[in-house]
């Protein structure tokens, strides 16, 4: 978690200046980000997670929070409640400047920061959200690579905007931050793997704890490999896997041993897997 809340300063640095070179009203910007982020920490809090530091910056937030692991659901009502504070403010001040003529601006700054933060790409809320959804209902896998992908299109799309920019600054703040996207998303990539494996054990975790789950059956190939069938794990559903040699089943495995196998002995074929134990006691 630390390193999603670096990024997030990062990423309010490099909104902020961005908004300081477009806006008169940049300090109206500034106090609702450190706003929206703050909200993400309460929420946190609230659902029981353990948070550091809290550090409010010149031009951003950082938060520790010392959970390394976080509930998809948890995080799914976590990155919400950033932009839904902003709809929440923003639908407050659109009806002050309908009844009183309030100043126009701060609905503006809550759209566009609710906005620009539901983007379903990278490290931002929507991207998050659409990662947790993914993993929860389809799998553990696509949720992260479709969330690489996204972050990387989507930096791309902000790197084709600047050639249109005339402003020379301009476009350098744009183009870092279009780099910066993609920089990170290929960071990502490179431990997505690590980052399902820590999921399955929280899940393991999770299931012990919850008496009823749902449980589902699936059938492969006996030369498929781990990882392969590892892809296709969700956290809604605890799996058990038949190992089909052609159309007949030879062995069940369930979702346990195959992550305690690929832990053990790496990414071999379900037929190498079933000349080991897996019926030893497991650590989960």
């Amino acid at each position: 978690m630390k390193k999603e809340y670096y990024i997030r300063l990062f990423l309010s640095i490099i909104i902020i200046l961005i908004i300081f070179i477009y806006s008169k009203e940049s300090f109206k910007y500034l106090f609702f980000l450190i706003c929206h982020e703050a909200v993400h920490i309460i929420t946190a809090a609230k659902l029981g997670y353990r948070t550091d530091k809290f550090l409010i910056l010149p031009f951003g937030v950082t938060a520790n929070i010392k959970d390394d692991i976080i509930n998809p659901i948890d995080d799914i009502l976590i990155s919400l409640s950033g932009p839904l504070f902003n709809l929440i403010i923003a639908v407050l001040f659109y009806f002050l400047y309908i009844q009183y003529g309030y100043d126009y601006i701060y609905f503006k700054v809550n759209i566009v920061l609710m906005l620009f933060n539901l983007i379903p790409a990278g490290f931002l809320d929507g991207g998050r959200i659409l990662k947790d959804i993914i993993k929860v209902y389809y799998s553990f896998y696509y949720s992260e690579f479709l969330i690489y992908l996204n972050g990387i299109i989507f930096g791309c799309i902000i790197l084709f905007i600047t050639i249109y920019e005339g402003n020379i600054f301009k476009f350098l703040i744009k183009a870092l931050f279009g780099v910066y996207f993609i920089f990170v998303s290929f960071q990502d990539r490179k431990s997505i793997n690590y980052r399902i494996i820590k999921d399955f054990l929280y899940k393991g975790f999770y299931l012990k704890n919850k008496n009823n789950y749902k449980v589902e059956l699936r059938g492969f190939n006996i030369h498929t490999k781990l990882f392969d069938v590892i892809k296709t794990f969700c956290f809604k559903h605890y799996y058990i896997i038949y190992v089909m040699d052609g159309k007949n089943p030879i062995k069940k495995i369930d979702e346990e041993d195959i992550i305690k196998a690929y832990l053990s002995y790496g990414n071999i074929s379900l037929d190498e897997c079933l000349k080991y134990d897996l019926q030893e006691e497991n650590s989960w």
